[in-house]
């Protein structure tokens, strides 16, 4: 599966190279563990940032990496946690595996629902954007090579803020285990399940979609309704076993970037669920750290 999924990410996202999709050697290392990356603390327009400066790539002249000294790719981390909880320190051992492999990390929080429900998060999400590339210099980033990472509910937000409205130096969109059409998570919703989604789609969204205003707002947030042929390429992961957010969303995204011509890859991990890359170094971990790396790397 390493293999499949180098030659596509290849295919879409252009590079070469960098550590393998797999080692079992890995696979032995401590689940958590990374190598050690100062952490920066900065107010982005009033939002909590952590950012994890890059360190250059020993073998960037062997792989095609496109980084200059000290001008990075960026990734902008957005947590998961059911759009009530979560924050950026949420698996800081993934910023610090990125940064030590050549690509700055912003990880940042956003404002929760209920006392901010959607679009809040997209707009923090752009208020991010704008600061890390007002600040690329400074950062020693590139300001025209920022791919946005989203976790659980982060994926959605970063899919639907991309797709919603042009953002300036964004190349790319990863979604892990996102879900993406809004109406059809309202749908399934229920009082009992292991997340109450009744409850969170209702502090979110501000209840259901009837009537013509949060119809809208469900569309805003809907990224497979947003699908158009210059949205971002796109990366979406999910494990088939999950059962917090059903694999059915990312399939259903990919369809619809598929119609729309957008160039992504489609990853489903068939023995993982919810939040794989939990173990960094577990089967689930390796693709989504490897996946990651080389789509914020890519060249094209």
């Amino acid at each position: 599966m390493s293999r499949e999924v180098e030659a596509l990410l290849r295919e879409v996202f252009g590079g070469a190279g960098g550590p393998p999709l797999w080692s079992w050697r890995r696979l032995w290392r401590w689940p958590t563990l990374a190598e050690a990356v100062e952490v920066e603390r900065h107010d982005a327009e009033g939002r909590a940032l952590d950012f994890y400066p890059a360190k250059p790539p020993a073998n960037c002249h062997q792989i095609g990496d496109k980084s200059r000294a000290g001008v990075a790719p960026c990734v902008v981390l957005i947590h998961g946690g059911g759009w009530d909880g979560g924050s950026r320190t949420e698996l800081a051992g993934l910023n610090r595996w990125l940064a030590a492999r050549g690509v700055a990390v912003a990880a940042f929080d956003y404002r929760l629902a209920p006392a901010h429900p959607w679009p809040a998060q997209a707009e923090d999400l752009r208020v991010v954007v704008k600061w890390i590339r007002e600040h690329a210099a400074g950062l020693g980033v590139d300001a025209e090579r920022i791919t946005l990472v989203g976790r659980s509910a982060g994926g959605q937000i970063a899919v639907a803020t991309a797709y919603g409205e042009a953002l300036p130096g964004v190349r790319a969109v990863v979604s892990l285990y996102g879900c993406h059409d809004m109406e059809f998570v309202w749908s399934i919703r229920s009082e009992h399940d292991a997340l109450n989604s009744h409850k969170l789609m209702s502090q979110f969204l501000g209840g259901g979609p009837e009537g013509e205003a949060q119809a809208a707002r469900y569309r805003s947030a809907s990224g497979e309704k947003l699908a158009h042929p210059r949205a971002p390429k796109t990366l979406l992961i999910h494990g088939a076993l999950d059962e917090l957010v059903w694999c059915r969303h990312s399939e259903r995204l990919a369809a619809a970037l598929a119609r729309e011509g957008v160039p992504h890859v489609f990853v489903k991990l068939p023995w993982a669920t919810h939040a794989g890359e939990a173990n960094l170094h577990g089967p689930a971990g390796q693709l989504i750290t490897g996946a990651i790396l080389r789509v914020a790397r890519g060249e094209n």
